[in-house]
């Protein structure tokens, strides 16, 4: 839960739009670029000589509630998240859908859908994308430059909510 937390709140992004206003990864904003969280997620815990888990990818239709999106929810046709295993359980890593805990694999699941409709594919670390090789281990930059493009888009949206931004993504986060 340690990991989990740090990782979730950890403002150690450096936003370009205001290099002054240090950013966690875009938790806040659920609509996209669930890619480029898991990435850069993978690339905190190596910078800090953890290794990275691996990634879950989840495809259907997938559809989430949430209160950072104007209409409640987000839909999707695929979803990535770090997983990580402890003892015989795994543990997806996903403060947009759940920010208290990480979730069983299975409640993640259906956090989305119906479980048994949802194909699911356990890759490497380093594996970026459903376009990318599941055996990619390697964490790298991938989603530090789409990270900047989702880091806007939820300051943006969030603003557009009536919310208050500063506050949300400063150095108290809502969770």
């Amino acid at each position: 839960m340690g990991r989990f937390k740090s990782v979730r709140n950890d403002r150690h992004i450096r936003w370009k739009r205001d290099p002054s206003f240090p950013r966690r990864i875009s938790w806040l904003y659920p609509n996209d670029g669930c890619f480029a969280r898991a990435a850069m997620a993978n690339r905190w815990f190596k910078a800090r000589g953890i290794t990275p888990p691996n990634k879950v990818f989840a495809f259907g239709e997938l559809t989430v509630r949430t209160n950072n999106h104007p209409r409640g929810r987000v839909s999707w046709w695929y979803h990535v998240a770090p997983i990580v295993q402890v003892g015989g359980t795994r543990y997806v890593l996903d403060p947009a859908i759940e920010p208290g805990r990480p979730l069983q694999l299975g409640e993640w699941l259906a956090r989305m859908g119906t479980p048994g409709r949802i194909k699911v594919a356990i890759c490497g670390a380093g594996t970026y994308s459903p376009s990318s090789s599941c055996s990619n281990s390697s964490v790298g930059t991938s989603g530090v430059s789409s990270q900047q493009t989702y880091l806007s888009r939820e300051w943006d949206q969030l603003k557009r909510m009536g919310r208050n931004v500063e506050a949300l993504l400063g150095p108290n986060p809502p969770w």
